[in-house]
């Protein structure tokens, strides 16, 4: 396990670079967040594969809970609402009325 830990944690580092390159030179937009978001999710995954301390971890979720937020209502969640509605149109529900002898 821990070689895929490694292989995580070098896979999120290289993501996080990619991230602050991207921020800094002025692309600041929803595709940021959404690069880091999964930065941090493969750096969850990892300290728990390598068992690193629980701080890390969580400092790590709150990251990418915080990223994956600015993602979606920045924009970048925008296919996957279309893609939500319409299969929650499958599902509408039809108004029965109760039979008269109940």
């Amino acid at each position: 396990m821990t070689l895929l830990g490694d292989i995580l944690i070098g896979v999120a580092g290289a993501l996080a670079a990619l991230d602050l390159v991207l921020f800094f030179t002025g692309r600041n937009s929803y595709q940021c967040y959404g690069i880091g978001a999964l930065a941090c999710g493969l750096a969850v995954i990892a300290a728990v594969l390598l068992d690193l301390p629980g701080h890390w971890t969580a400092l790590n979720s709150a990251a990418c809970a915080w990223a994956t937020w600015h993602w979606w209502n920045g924009g970048g969640g925008n296919n996957t609402r279309r893609r939500l509605r319409r299969l929650a149109a499958r599902f509408t529900g039809v108004r029965r009325t109760a039979p008269m002898t109940a």
